[in-house]
């Protein structure tokens, strides 16, 4: 049985101090922490199981800074479910969710932002009332906080051989480098690569692209991708060209849409 991994990485940022007020009406400058999970291994049509996120531990060197415990640290996180119908599709994306972290480490009030795509929205709020957090405190005591989290949903190693209406004859990306993030907001490049016979990236050019992009580290990390031929290819010629679309959230992740266009759902 084929494999592949699925990778849910767990990104905290905290919007706001200690609140009584809705999420909605609070407005404070964002301040991130992240906190990653190893990825999940999963069967080619199996979602991944859901497994713990452990906060960062503490150092003890004498130089480094006491534990901030002026906001919340995740504590247990369940992750969600990576939404087969996008899984299918190759789909990666992204959820912004806000909520109130209360001073037992629940949360409530949980809304959802912004969402690449609804059904990612959906798999991450039903896990969401599962999770757990030190809450933040205030000379020693518990108190509650506005938080935003923003949680990719990202493949990082793609199921092989795809349908036809998928592959749409295109070489298959089965390895690559996920590009770096610019680390100035949001951005997105539409690249082509050109492959020679034996599916070994020749060139990579950037097409159009949207914000700010670093776009010779961007080159550097395509021309690394790894292709094989598609078993639906009927090209005879001794290149093929591709393109995929590469977006750099506002968070800091990084999504990668091969092949482009997005395909859609089978009937």
């Amino acid at each position: 049985m084929k494999t592949h991994l699925i990778a849910i990485y767990i990104s905290l940022a905290i919007l706001a101090g200690c609140s009584k007020k809705p999420a909605s009406t609070v407005a404070a400058s964002p301040q991130e922490v992240k906190t990653e999970t190893p990825a999940t291994t999963a069967a080619a049509k199996t979602p991944p199981t859901q497994t713990s996120a452990q906060p960062e531990a503490a150092a003890t060197t004498q130089e480094t800074p006491a534990e901030d415990k002026s906001k919340p640290r995740l504590d247990y996180a369940p992750k969600p479910i990576y939404p087969s119908s996008l899984l299918d599709l190759y789909v990666e994306g992204e959820v912004r969710v806000q909520m109130r972290v209360t001073p037992e480490g629940r949360p409530e009030d949980i809304q959802i932002v912004e969402a690449t795509d609804p059904t990612f929205g959906k798999a991450l709020t039903n896990v969401l009332p599962l999770w757990r957090f030190l809450p933040a405190e205030k000379d020693g005591v518990p108190i509650a906080r506005i938080v935003n989290i923003a949680i990719p949903f990202l493949i990082t190693n793609r199921p092989a051989d795809p349908p036809e209406s998928i592959s749409r004859g295109q070489a298959e990306l089965i390895g690559f480098v996920r590009p770096q993030h610019p680390g100035k907001g949001k951005a997105k490049a539409l690249v082509r690569v050109t492959l020679s016979s034996d599916t070994i990236v020749s060139n990579v050019e950037i097409e159009q692209k949207e914000g700010f992009i670093d776009e010779k580290a961007l080159v550097e990390s395509l021309s690394e991708w790894v292709f094989m031929p598609s078993k639906y290819s009927t090209n005879t010629q001794p290149t093929t060209q591709v393109e995929a679309l590469i977006t750099f959230t506002e968070a800091g992740n990084v999504l990668i849409q091969y092949p482009y266009p997005a395909p859609k759902p089978a009937n």
